[in-house]
């Protein structure tokens, strides 16, 4: 006997020789003997410990075990007994019991909230409109209704409005349209491309059934490419030669003084001897009749070699000295006479004076020019 002096025990163990049994249940109360020595009903805590009735079952299903359930047969509740007790009715079935309910008969409420009972107060989209119901707010001054949702999903509109839900109503052109239905968003004076396009104007100008954007000649009815004269000039050939008005030099095909050269290079269209005016004008002939080097037109003395831009010291094409007595005969006053030049001579004439008889008298005064002693006949006669 390890324990001569405890009646209930006779080995040691970890509680050595003394004997402890607080509960009563005849087990000592010692680690390993009794691990709840204040539970005469419990030598192990088991599951739920000591001085709790083991019941390891979850009878609500609740995850719960049964000892540490408040409820064990109703599983909304495990560590309370709920609002209205354990078991209290929930009809819409969504955790809180009608007691507590606002809205027992809708699953998703439990309040009226905004909308009230059966209806959601969600606002998918987040733009403050309500998904299914309109609503009213305090503004400062007033209640302002704020319209139900119609497009819950689009934070950008609560109705669609022209382009429906998702899709903006912007108008980038400001022409009335919007957008959705403007094929030409940013051309405020169409909403369809039609035949130039978007942001060129289907106009005719020219009204010749073609548009301008096509049009290199909007303003000419007749053409609608420049072509070779230009837009608001024909291309007309009048000579059909091949080459138009406009840039033809010679549209008409005219020869009037019939040289050959058509009037419009023709300088002198009216002279078959001449077609320009390259020294003498076109009624005047480019010859030099004296041969003096100076063409006739600008010879003051075409028919005389010795004179050509001047007419010489009398003014005239001749400057001679027929007589050969050193007086040319604009200055000679007997140019025939080499005897007589500045003056006429004494009888007043170009003939040279005369004094036969020697006395003094030319023959021209001299009535009795062979008389040297008379000048006259007196009443004798010349010779007495």
């Amino acid at each position: 006997d390890e324990c001569p002096n405890t009646f209930e025990k006779s080995v040691s163990n970890a509680c050595n020789c003394t004997w402890v049994d607080a509960d009563s249940d005849t087990f000592e109360d010692c680690p390993g003997i009794d691990d709840c020595p204040n539970d005469n009903a419990k030598t192990a805590p088991g599951l739920c410990g000591c001085q709790v009735t083991e019941d390891a079952g979850d009878d609500d299903g609740d995850n719960v075990l049964n000892c540490f359930d408040s409820c064990p047969n109703d599983a909304r509740y495990h560590n309370t007994t709920g609002p209205c007790g354990c078991g209290a009715p929930d009809t819409d079935n969504d955790g809180t019991p009608d007691c507590a309910d606002g809205c027992n008969g809708d699953p998703d409420k439990v309040a009226p909230g905004i909308c009230g009972c059966g209806t959601s107060d969600e606002d998918t989209d987040g733009d403050g409109y309500l998904d299914h119901c309109r609503h009213f707010v305090f503004n400062g001054l007033f209640l302002e209704e704020i319209p139900q949702d119609a497009c819950p999903f689009d934070k950008n509109k609560f109705a669609p409005l022209v382009c429906g839900c998702g899709v903006s109503d912007a108008d980038r052109d400001t022409d009335g349209t919007p957008d959705c239905q403007d094929l030409c968003e940013e051309d405020p004076n169409k909403i369809e491309p039609g035949h130039c396009g978007c942001g060129i104007s289907d106009v005719d100008t020219d009204l010749d059934n073609t548009m301008d954007c096509d049009d290199l000649c909007p303003n000419d009815i007749n053409k609608v490419a420049p072509g070779v004269c230009g837009c608001n000039n024909n291309e007309d050939d009048d000579d059909q030669d091949g080459v138009p008005n406009c840039i033809d030099p010679c549209p008409l095909h005219n020869d009037t003084d019939g040289d050959g050269v058509q009037d419009c290079v023709d300088v002198c269209p009216f002279n078959e001897n001449k077609t320009d005016v390259s020294v003498c004008p076109c009624a005047e002939a480019d010859v030099d009749t004296d041969g003096d080097g100076t063409l006739d037109c600008f010879d003051s003395c075409p028919l005389n070699a010795a004179f050509n831009v001047s007419l010489g010291v009398c003014g005239e094409c001749d400057d001679s000295d027929v007589d050969n007595d050193g007086f040319i005969q604009c200055f000679d006053a007997c140019p025939l006479n080499p005897d007589l030049n500045a003056t006429v001579g004494g009888c007043g004439n170009c003939t040279t004076p005369v004094d036969t008889d020697g006395d003094g008298t030319y023959d021209c005064h001299d009535d009795c020019p062979a008389d040297f002693n008379k000048t006259a006949p007196g009443d004798c006669g010349c010779g007495v």
